[in-house]
């Protein structure tokens, strides 16, 4: 489709007219920033009521958007919340109480295609009085999207403080530390406390209780501590070779009688089909109805064990004892630090792990009264000589390449 230059000029004229209300809370927010304290609005946005988010494409995203909603939801008590979802992320958003709304999206479409032009039409048939772009700056499609949605303020933030897209724009880096999204953090300074911004997850009860329920029925038989495993590509583009995750899964299943159950986002994906042709155990095959039950089933879990994957950062969302296998390269906001329940392994290619080590840190991530333990990982290329120990106690981790699915 062909646009006239008046169409362009026409939009261009109403983004323009947004330009009073920006200089007004930018001028606010100046004369309000006061070091490190929270900034506020005070009373001028407590009518807000239509918010929308954008985008959640990926399922990690939700992590940070499920709390921003809650934050939202109670900073305003009249708002509705609006989420824009690819079609996986709308169906884990479904039953959620914190949003009003889940409005599917494809960031496949192209940019003003017809399909594109009909879906913002339809979401500017919605009275948005916010829109907040979730990203930290680099996601284009979805704060185009914001600054077409109609909404009156068109929120997000940037490091170089600028983005002509939005109308109020937050310098801000990404703060140090565990961040598996790009938290809204940033949203503090409408008065909403940092901490209840925090990415975290909880599985709706209805769910839970479902999942319980099959769960019982199929563990029939199948005594033993639940071990959730996630063969499926990292998100980080690297993952544990899925024999070598075979070959650990068999380890904890021989010594610490654990009963094995996959759960991944893709059951049909290559190294997925690999990693079940290479265990030798028995898992717990439990039928799912898609994602909602995949995270269920993850919560029901005494451990999860997985490389850098959605799923891995959902089980530490969740409070899942969770035993992360990432790769030497991996960005150091992946890997969840200080958390007595969580315990990240780092290797290259030819690292040596004993099984007894390995197991150790099975025990603690399971067991968090056990304390911090060290990672005491032999190397098959350190300069210093160690003994081999027997064949049956050590197993080499290979890396295996895997599309990246979304590096941020």
């Amino acid at each position: 489709m062909i646009f006239s230059a008046r169409t362009l000029e026409g939009g261009n004229r109403t983004l323009k007219a947004f330009d009073p209300l920006v200089l007004h809370i930018v001028e606010k927010l100046l004369n309000r920033r006061a070091g490190t304290q929270t900034l506020s609005f005070g009373r001028s946005l407590d009518g807000t009521r239509d918010i929308l988010l954008v985008t959640a494409r990926e399922l990690i995203d939700l992590l940070a958007v499920v709390p921003a909603a809650r934050a939202l939801r109670k900073r305003f008590p009249l708002s509705r919340i609006h989420v824009l979802a690819s079609e996986r992320c709308a169906e884990v958003l479904a039953p959620r109480p914190e949003v009003f709304e889940v409005i599917p999206w494809s960031s496949q479409e192209a940019l003003f295609s017809r399909t594109f032009l009909d879906r913002i039409r339809a979401l500017r048939a919605h009275p948005f009085d916010l829109a907040v772009a979730i990203d930290s700056g680099d996601e284009r499609l979805g704060r185009v999207t914001a600054a077409l949605s109609g909404a009156k303020l068109r929120l997000g933030m940037h490091p170089e403080g600028a983005d002509p897209l939005l109308n109020l724009v937050v310098a801000a880096t990404i703060s140090e530390g565990y961040r598996p999204v790009q938290s809204l953090e940033f949203l503090s300074f409408l008065g909403i406390p940092r901490e209840s911004l925090a990415p975290s997850w909880e599985i709706p009860q209805p769910d839970q209780d479902y999942a319980n329920r099959l769960m019982n029925l199929r563990r029939k038989g199948n005594e033993g501590w639940l071990v959730g495993v996630d063969p499926g590509p990292g998100l980080g583009g690297v993952r544990p070779s899925p024999r070598k995750l075979a070959w650990l899964v068999e380890r904890i299943v021989a010594s610490r009688g654990a009963v094995p159950i996959v759960l991944t986002e893709d059951p049909e994906e290559a190294g997925v089909r690999e990693f079940h042709a290479a265990l030798k155990s028995r898992v717990l095959d439990v039928p799912s109805r898609g994602i909602r039950d995949v995270l269920s089933f993850a919560k029901s879990c005494d451990l999860f064990l997985s490389g850098n994957t959605n799923l891995f950062h959902f089980a530490v969302g969740l409070g899942v004892p969770a035993l992360g296998l990432f790769g030497q390269d991996e960005d150091e906001r992946w890997i969840p630090r200080g958390r007595d329940t969580c315990r990240t392994l780092t290797w290259k290619p030819g690292t040596r792990v004993l099984e007894t080590e390995f197991l150790d840190h099975v025990d603690a991530a399971r067991g968090a009264e056990m304390g911090e333990l060290p990672i005491r990982i032999t190397l098959a290329n350190d300069e210093e000589e160690v003994a081999d120990p027997p064949a049956c106690e050590d197993e080499v981790l290979e890396e295996q390449e895997t599309e990246a699915v979304r590096t941020r």
